[in-house]
């Protein structure tokens, strides 16, 4: 086997992103998902160019795979996972509310710091 058999050739995708540096996970499990091989022009990942639809179907991805992982019959900590998540809803939405504005900023601030 030659070298030139080795070298790694990047598909060109139109799904390509110049924005949003938080979602590679998400953009990994969803080619994984679908890439069979296809030759360039041909994969279809049911990714748009960088715009709000890319932005809507990455949260519905991130959302579904969380929930694959979490209730899956193979994570050991699943039970434990529910249980917090009942705690968590009996919260007043207000206090939630805020946790969820605060960790959002963190995560901008250390976005912007990259």
């Amino acid at each position: 086997m030659s070298d030139e058999n080795l070298k790694p050739k990047r598909i060109r995708m139109i799904w390509r992103t110049q924005k949003i540096k938080v979602d590679c996970g998400v953009f990994t499990m969803r080619h994984m998902e679908t890439y069979m091989g296809e030759k360039d022009g041909k994969w279809n990942s049911r990714f748009g160019k960088e715009n709000y639809a890319q932005k809507v179907t990455l949260d519905f991805l991130r959302c579904k795979y969380a929930a694959k992982l979490i209730l899956s019959e193979t994570n050991e900590v699943a039970s434990k996972i529910l249980e917090l998540t009942k705690e968590y809803n009996k919260v007043e939405e207000s206090i939630r509310k805020r946790e969820r504005d605060m960790a959002k900023t963190m995560i901008k601030q250390r976005l912007e710091s990259i």
